[in-house]
């Protein structure tokens, strides 16, 4: 017993179905095969079929226990999964006995399908109810928009039309041409003067006038180069201030530069000499670095002292009058606190 889906849509369009028993309305919840108001999965998935029947998508639910699908009427709605579920065809299935058998029982429960009503609900379908994009009734609608009055009688080309035909090719103007990309374009932008004479040219040395090419080259302005990544942009980028001599190093030492450079490896540091600031960068104690607390302990072994039997002893730093020890002491000369006045 199986409920067996086959539906033809535009090929590689993701598409499912949901089922309808319509007897009560409910619909088929894909986890468990019951029918329900509100299913936990309304949707399947309609697979499409693999070459040569692209375009034809199929589904085979084959648990159809006749509990959940009694004899009856149901309706399959095909659902665009790629376009928000979106609706896209209903297609009408009758179940006997848990199988979708077309046969009318004989107990009279099911209706038979009305062929004829069927036929003429399609061809009396109106086009401007068609709005499916890529459906067969569009593809109807949008083509078949004047009365086809009789078949062609066609029965070859004759010389008389392939004149003719070459007329039109031969003599249509460049100025109709608008297409960038075209072969009309590219004959109408690069055949832009007359060709008086095929090249003679066999493959020999061609004589070319240097001078004038090296004139043309040289005297070529910056503001005409704007191709990006060429050798005539990085020469406007790059040479953009008087080169005034070159350079005479041959690898000996350097005897300076303009302005602060990063140096790599160097072999030779003899020449060299410390920067005070370079000490600033070493941290004695937090908040002090090298240079001030070198000061302090200038001033304790070179500067002048005084208070030395009074408890507060001032320490002058070395070489000038500036206070850099302020120290509080007890009887016994132990340093109970200390001010540091240290440079800045």
């Amino acid at each position: 017993m199986a409920l067996r889906i086959r539906f033809q849509y535009v090929t590689g369009t993701k598409l499912g179905y949901s089922v309808e028993r319509l007897a009560d309305g409910l619909y088929l919840d894909m986890t468990d095969t019951t029918f329900k108001a509100v299913p936990t999965q309304a949707l399947g998935i309609l697979a499409e079929s693999a070459s040569p029947y692209q375009g034809l998508f199929r589904a085979t639910l084959s648990s159809t226990p006749v509990l959940q699908f009694s004899n009856g009427n149901y309706a399959i709605t095909i659902h665009n999964t790629g376009a928000g579920n979106q609706v896209v065809a209903v297609i009408a299935a009758q179940m006997i006995s848990g199988d979708d058998n077309s046969v009318v029982s004989s107990s009279g429960s099911s209706t038979p399908v009305d062929v004829t009503a069927l036929a003429k609900g399609v061809w009396d379908y109106t086009t401007s109810s068609v709005s499916l994009v890529g459906s067969v009734g569009q593809l109807l609608k949008d083509n078949i928009d004047a009365k086809v009055s009789s078949r062609s009688t066609y029965t070859g080309v004759s010389a008389g039309d392939v004149t003719t035909l070459a007329k039109g090719v031969w003599d249509y103007t460049t100025s109709n041409i608008s297409l960038v990309g075209s072969v009309g374009q590219l004959v109408k932008d690069n055949l832009d003067a007359k060709v008086s004479s095929r090249s003679t040219y066999t493959g020999g040395a061609v004589t070319v006038d240097v001078a004038s090419v090296a004139k043309g080259v040289w005297d070529y302005t910056t503001s005409n180069i704007s191709l990006a990544g060429s050798v005539g942009q990085l020469v406007k980028d790059n040479i953009d201030a008087k080169v005034s001599t070159r350079s005479t190093f041959a690898g000996g030492a350097v005897l300076s530069v303009t302005q602060p450079v990063t140096v790599g490896t160097n072999q030779d540091k003899t020449g060299y000499l410390l920067d005070s600031r370079g000490l600033d960068a070493v941290v004695v104690e937090p908040g002090v670095n090298i240079r001030q607390a070198i000061s302090p302990i200038l001033a304790a072994t070179a500067g002048v002292i005084s208070g030395a039997s009074t408890g507060l002893i001032t320490i002058k730093a070395g070489n000038n009058s500036a206070t850099r020890i302020l120290a509080t002491t007890d009887n016994s000369g132990n340093r109970t606190s200390v001010i540091l006045t240290l440079p800045a």
